[in-house]
């Protein structure tokens, strides 16, 4: 049985390329665009199962091009860049990696939050003003 394909639809830095294909490629082919534009993730998806992204968007024309997919996978929280609606009508279900950023953005608040306690910004300029 040949291994199912994962398009991932945006074009990420070798570093990731490598991590993605780590995971992915013992069970999939993995094929990645070069380009973001809108056209040229249109052929990759053309043969894929799944689709990928990260931070690029997926529109209509993409799903439409991609009638094997059955998953777009986002890589994040947000699905606003994704044609929703036009998965749907596809039978291609649309899924999210939802608290993928909770640690950091907790700890984001907390280093905030201490900031502002300690009056960071004005500290730092006087440290810096001797």
């Amino acid at each position: 049985m040949p291994k199912r394909t994962v398009a991932v639809l945006d074009a990420m830095p070798e570093t990731s390329r490598r991590v993605i294909e780590e995971i992915f490629g013992p069970d999939f082919a993995v094929v990645h665009v070069t380009d973001d534009a809108s056209e040229a993730k249109r052929a990759p998806a053309a043969a894929a199962d799944v689709l990928l992204t990260m931070w690029g968007s997926v529109d209509a024309e993409t799903t439409a091009a991609a009638p094997r997919a059955k998953l777009i996978q986002k890589l994040g929280v947000g699905v606003d860049k994704i044609d929703a609606a036009a998965a749907a009508e596809r039978g291609i279900t649309v899924l999210k990696a939802a608290g993928i950023n909770a640690d950091a953005v907790a700890e984001l608040a907390v280093l905030l939050i201490l900031a502002v306690g300690r009056h960071l910004p004005k500290v730092t300029a006087a440290a810096r003003g001797g």
